[in-house]
């Protein structure tokens, strides 16, 4: 049986956290890692930073690595700020209605002038917008003056497949704001794909 803090831990509120910050100290064979984390809880909370001390072998303290290492996190119910970390269990998808992530795209879309881009490089955010579309950070470089920067775009399963690295797309990109810019997935699904 799960002592008290334990108890409450496995049967805690899973969600996803991106690691942020980590403070490592050699401790004998382990090593002690601080570990801040952003917290998306399934539950809806909003999203909120965490700090969890965890001992690791050194081959998996190297994995905890701020601003791309994703983990599982088990909030207690009763005190968010206490939170555990899993490296080795599968991250949840966590469901956002956060309109400063989800509403640039679409205005993009809207309003934006058409280009085209090639996507430099990609990761999976294990966010999801409520029609159920992955987000992901994808790194771009526009086709007219070759800027490059990073933007938060929902992808439809059907066009999960086709990002990839080297890709080029269809996009619209806001003139305004030049940063905010959108892949425009409807465009991608009727072009061949580039050899």
């Amino acid at each position: 049986m799960l002592g008290g803090k334990k108890r409450h831990m496995a049967s805690g509120i899973i969600g996803r956290g991106a690691v942020v910050d980590v403070q490592k100290t050699q401790a004998g064979p382990l090593v002690k890692c601080a570990v801040t984390v952003g917290v998306r809880l399934v539950d809806g909370t909003d999203p909120y930073r965490a700090t969890c001390n965890i001992a690791l072998a050194p081959s998996l303290a190297e994995q905890l690595v701020p601003g791309s290492t994703f983990v599982k996190v088990r909030a207690d119910a009763h005190d968010h700020s206490r939170v555990t970390i899993s490296l080795i269990e599968e991250i949840p998808v966590v469901t956002i209605s956060d309109p400063r992530a989800l509403e640039p795209p679409v205005r993009a879309l809207r309003d934006g002038r058409p280009c085209r881009v090639t996507v430099l490089a990609h990761a999976r955010q294990w966010l999801q917008t409520p029609a159920g579309d992955e987000l992901y950070a994808i790194t771009v470089r526009v086709d007219y003056d070759r800027s490059e920067f990073q933007i938060n775009q929902p992808v439809p399963a059907a066009s999960a497949a086709t990002l990839q690295d080297g890709q080029e797309f269809a996009a619209r990109r806001l003139v305004a704001e030049p940063n905010v810019l959108a892949i425009d997935w409807a465009a991608a699904a009727t072009t061949t794909p580039v050899a």
